[in-house]
């Protein structure tokens, strides 16, 4: 994870990165000033990667014993 910041009275302009589950990079180059709010600019490096999904067994009909 990347991130700058930086101010100059009420605006502050910065930038921050982080990598995301799938493998993409995420950065979003983002600006705060009293007139316009919080403006960002996001974007994505790279592609998104299928997960390989393997349910897991919490229990099985087996070990169920009712009394």
């Amino acid at each position: 994870m990347n991130q700058y910041e930086a101010r100059d009275g009420d605006n502050t302009k910065g930038t921050y990165s982080v990598v995301l589950p799938d493998g993409r990079r995420q950065t979003v180059d983002y600006y705060v000033n009293g007139y316009s709010g919080y403006v960002a600019d996001v974007k994505y490096d790279g592609y998104a990667k299928a997960y390989d999904y393997k349910p897991t067994t919490i229990y099985s009909a087996s070990a169920y014993k009712p009394y």
